[in-house]
């Protein structure tokens, strides 16, 4: 936050009180007048300290983020959960901490800080947290493998992203496809829609390469093989263990990364 919106926030807390006390001050003697005041100074300044220090938290923790430090992220944005005092900045910083979760692969944590978000219905407050949770729930659903609440999640996403913005839900439409077994229909959207993936930023583009090539090599064909090594050249380099998350809870994929060698099981063998 700017030091202006900071002065504005302060500026509007002092134009409240003075508009709530203001008639009785002067009936009050002078001591109390400022006494009135300097209650008023303090509370300003109370404000204006806890709202820096949720966004020192914020940005500390995305700083540990960029840096791939997904468990000190998470501290931080627990830490931004805390420190928030207003409502978009508790959304804000509680989506956040469950889209770390997410990316670190603890689905279940992600769900457990997420869910609540999605279900008070608060999050139209912050429109950007508002659109993309049911995302994020959707994938993680689809993770664990409950593919008809993911489906509920992926309609109401689509709602709330309205004409034009379809492109976003590529990924866990995909994913969605998968997770059902429905290969073939997962190949065609992504063929129809590849420019899309490639468009994205680089860690979806990794993941829409792997479930194309986990459906080439589930439909089991030769020439299914072959293109599925082929989309698998293109997944380099990614962290050892990146994509053990996937398979966690999806026999399917996890046997589908071992074979591959993309687990850390099968990278330490």
């Amino acid at each position: 936050m700017e030091r202006s919106q900071y002065l504005g926030m302060a500026l509007g807390v002092v134009i409240a009180l003075f508009l709530i006390g203001g008639p009785r001050l002067r009936e009050l003697p002078a001591g109390a007048t400022m006494a009135w005041g300097a209650v008023v100074c303090v509370f300003c300044a109370v404000i204006i300290i806890r709202n820096r220090r949720w966004v020192q938290a914020m940005d500390e923790a995305a700083r540990k983020f960029d840096a791939g430090d997904l468990a000190g992220a998470v501290r931080g944005y627990e830490t931004a959960v805390r420190r928030a005092t207003r409502s978009g900045e508790r959304i804000r910083s509680t989506y956040l901490l469950g889209g770390c979760h997410h990316v670190a692969g603890d689905v279940e944590s992600a769900l457990r800080v997420l869910e609540p978000l999605f279900r008070k219905g608060g999050s139209w407050e912050v429109p950007a947290v508002h659109s993309s949770l049911p995302i994020i729930l959707s994938i993680c659903h689809t993770l664990r493998g409950d593919v008809a609440t993911a489906r509920d999640l992926l309609k109401e996403a689509e709602r709330r992203l309205g004409a034009g913005l379809h492109g976003t839900l590529l990924l866990p439409e995909v994913f969605l496809l998968c997770r059902e077994s429905h290969f073939a229909a997962a190949l065609r959207v992504l063929e129809l829609r590849w420019k899309e993936a490639e468009a994205g930023d680089v860690r979806n583009y990794k993941l829409l390469r792997l479930l194309r090539a986990f459906a080439l090599s589930e439909l089991g064909n030769p020439d299914s093989q072959a293109l599925a090594s082929d989309a698998l050249s293109g997944l380099q380099p990614f962290t050892p263990g990146a994509f053990d998350p996937l398979g966690a809870s999806w026999p399917q994929m996890k046997s589908f990364l071992e074979a591959h060698a993309l687990s850390s099981r099968s990278q330490a063998a």
